[in-house]
């Protein structure tokens, strides 16, 4: 059925030709249902349209009667003030128009109930339907079910038109590329300028092609300033002029800009500058860039240049870098740095005499992602040389104002607060021990890029540091044990001897009596039965462990040394670096040279130990370095930091921590010693410990020491 047909069958039972009962009163009532339908509808379309205005066919809608509504529901009509037509020409009404307007026919046709419809209203709302009229009525309105359908799609039809024709209908208003109102000036100039390259008048085209050459952009191509939606216009006296289009964001060539600078070659070739709005009014706000329509979510750099032929100069000469054109020029604006946030680099380009002012921009962008050109010639001028090429050069030549090595706050602010909010995670670093639980008080964890020193006298330091390691790898830590006073079997031996022992030894009386899970003491003669058991069962566990051959460089220097524990440590992924010792290492490195004073010793040492601290950081490699101390202990018998450190102390500094073992004689039975764990230094755990505190037990069949914390 078509749409007349519809409103035919509409209007036959409304108008009661089906239906010969119906009286006035019946009818106005029906009336009244449907158009309450109408006008229900028509409201929410006005509504979904807002206040845009319509164009259809080229042509734009003009003294169109908009609909009002009183409080009642009733129709007015009142003149609605639309802007002129784009061009002169026959006016449509839009399908919902005319499905209104068929409505109010019908009321028309009804024999004068129009004009009381109020009446019939009132009635109808006070006179019951008889059972025939009501379904008259539902009749009615699932007849008009279809045409409420045809409205709607008709609406998004007209709606959908209006969105295509929103640009055009900006352009002729004035409502600028951000969805506001421009300055009238700028609507009424950019209206009559035209893209240089649809310039048809020949002497037009002399006269801004001596304009160009003038401004010195006659060398860059037609392609790139319309891109840059440059214009050119000429005024009531024949002046050529440039417009620089300014925006705040993407735009087509035909929305009216955001802000605009005219460039004009008035009599006597002189050159005058016109920025629209006026910048020197204080209620001006931000107009935009230059050249910032050119950029898209891909582009993470761009070049950031003081005038609009710089920026037209080098996205001519650089295949396409994105460059704006600050709106003050040289001087900060506070207004651009929203608009560059999103970028990953940011170079600079500002005269040479205005390198301070980049640098000045380049801390407010975070320098760590700018990069300021040096070079002495502006872009233009380059441009305009015929040496465009040496644009990109100078781009790729860039100064980094901070480099690598330096940072900001914002550049640290994450890491700082996973410092904050993961310090105890961050604490415990790879790993926590197991066998000395007692050190996890105290050193909180085993952290990567730490450097822990072991020293203290001729008493176990060997022993202790074997079951240190031990504890770490059959925990999954990889480690690489260089020995350079002992053979690789006997220090394999300790360990094997160790990891058979008990694991834990919970209580010790201070008789030294004690109580283990297992006895395996593999040195006794009975248990060499179970020498492969333990060997396979060590070989199976957690990581690797990596033993240094020593014989094999007795030969090198401390750099070859060095070198080679690099390249393994690389090679096998090593977490943790164990040298036993220090002292031992030098000798064997500077056995063959002439005979060395202490202090060439003591340079020798601290050379070697910067050798390690840039091993540690750089491969996030913890190192423990077994440390001889170089004097002998104080009046009581402690070893202090100076005893470790030498003259220079380059030792204790580079290290985040320092153990010593310390020993006492005995009051009651001076044959007998008791051995003491002091930590003399601890950088990150906090907490330092120079008194008899940690008690080391030893138990000689097993060769393992155990940590008792002696109260006090």
């Amino acid at each position: 059925m078509s749409d007349e047909e519809e409103f035919e069958e509409i209007e036959r039972i409304v108008l009661g030709l089906d239906e010969p009962d119906f009286d006035l009163y019946d009818r106005v009532a029906c009336l009244d249902m449907v158009k309450a339908h109408q006008l229900e509808r028509k409201r929410r379309q006005f509504h979904s349209m807002g206040n845009l205005r319509e164009g259809v066919g080229g042509t734009t809608v003009t003294g169109e009667m908009a609909p009002t509504f009183d409080d009642s529901g009733a129709g007015s009509e009142q003149q609605s003030s639309i802007t002129a037509a784009i061009s002169p020409g026959p006016t449509r009404q839009s399908p919902a128009a005319k499905n209104t307007n068929s409505v109010e026919n019908l009321l028309e046709r009804s024999g004068g109930v129009q004009n009381n419809f109020s009446e019939g209203k009132e009635l109808a709302t006070t006179t019951p339907l008889g059972v025939d009229t009501q379904r008259a009525v539902a009749s009615t309105i699932s007849k008009t079910s279809p045409l409420l359908r045809f409205a709607d799609k008709t609406e998004e039809q007209n709606i959908s038109r209006q969105k295509r024709g929103v640009e055009e209908q900006a352009a002729l208003e004035g409502i600028g590329a951000s969805g506001g109102m421009v300055d009238p000036k700028i609507r009424h100039v950019w209206s009559e300028a035209v893209d240089l390259s649809e310039i048809r008048n020949v002497e037009d085209q002399t006269e801004f092609r001596s304009l160009r050459a003038q401004l010195g952009i006659d060398k860059i191509s037609a392609e790139t300033l319309s891109q840059y939606h440059v214009r050119g216009h000429m005024d009531a006296f024949d002046q050529p002029a440039i417009c620089y289009p300014r925006y705040r964001g993407p735009s087509t060539r035909n929305r009216i800009p955001n802000g605009l600078k005219v460039i004009r070659r008035v009599s006597g070739g002189k050159l005058t500058k016109e920025n629209y709005p006026d910048e020197s009014s204080e209620k001006v706000r931000f107009t935009g860039m230059f050249g910032l329509q050119m950029v898209t979510q891909f582009d993470n750099r761009i070049v950031l240049c003081t005038n609009e032929r710089d920026a037209l100069a080098v996205y001519d000469a650089s295949n396409g870098i994105p460059a704006l054109s600050l709106p003050l020029g040289e001087r900060f604006d506070s207004t651009v740095i929203p608009y560059l946030e999103d970028f990953d680099l940011i170079y600079i380009w500002f005269p040479h005499i205005h390198e301070r002012f980049a640098k000045s921009y380049a801390s407010y962008l975070n320098a760590a992602r700018c990069y300021i050109i040096t070079a002495s010639l502006r872009p233009v001028e380059l441009v305009r040389d015929n040496r465009a090429k040496e644009v990109l050069h100078n781009i790729q030549d860039a100064v980094r104002v901070r480099y690598k090595g330096f940072r900001s706050v914002q550049d640290l602010r994450d890491s700082v607060r996973g410092e904050i909010v993961q310090s105890k995670t961050k604490l415990s670093g790879l790993t926590m021990w197991k066998r000395y639980a007692l050190l996890n008080n105290y050193l909180r964890g085993f952290r990567p890029s730490e450097i822990t020193i072991l020293s203290g006298g001729s008493y176990g330091k060997t022993t202790f540091m074997c079951e240190y390691a031990m504890d770490l790898f059959t925990q999954g830590i990889r480690t690489l044990f260089c020995n350079f006073e002992m053979p690789e079997e006997k220090i394999l031996k300790w360990m094997i001897i160790q990891f058979a022992g008990p694991s834990h030894v919970r209580s010790l009386a201070r008789s030294r009596t004690f109580t283990t899970r297992t006895k395996v003491p593999l040195q006794q003669r009975q248990d060499h039965s179970a020498v492969e058991m333990w060997l396979d069962r060590f070989e199976r566990t957690h990581s690797d462990l990596i033993i240094m051959k020593t014989e094999e460089f007795r030969d090198k220097t401390l750099k070859e040394i060095a070198d080679a524990i690099r390249e393994q440590t690389l090679a096998c992924g090593t977490q943790h670096l164990v040298i036993d010792n220090l002292q031992a290492l030098v000798d064997m490195a500077t056995v063959n040279i002439d005979p060395m004073t202490a202090a060439e010793r003591t340079h020798q040492q601290d050379r070697f130990v910067g050798m390690l601290r840039r091993m540690a950081n750089a491969q996030e490699l913890h190192i423990t370095l077994v440390v001889h101390p170089v004097r002998e202990p104080n009046e009581q018998g402690y070893y202090e930091l100076q005893h470790i450190g030498g003259p220079s102390a380059k030792i204790t500094q580079e290290a985040e921590n320092v153990l010593v073992i310390q020993r006492r004689r005995e009051t009651d039975d001076r044959r007998k010693f008791r051995k003491f764990l002091y930590i003399l230094k601890n950088r990150f755990g906090g907490r330092c410990l120079e008194v008899d505190q940690i008690e080391m037990l030893f138990q000689p069949s097993t060769l393992i020491h155990s940590l008792v914390e002696v109260s006090r």
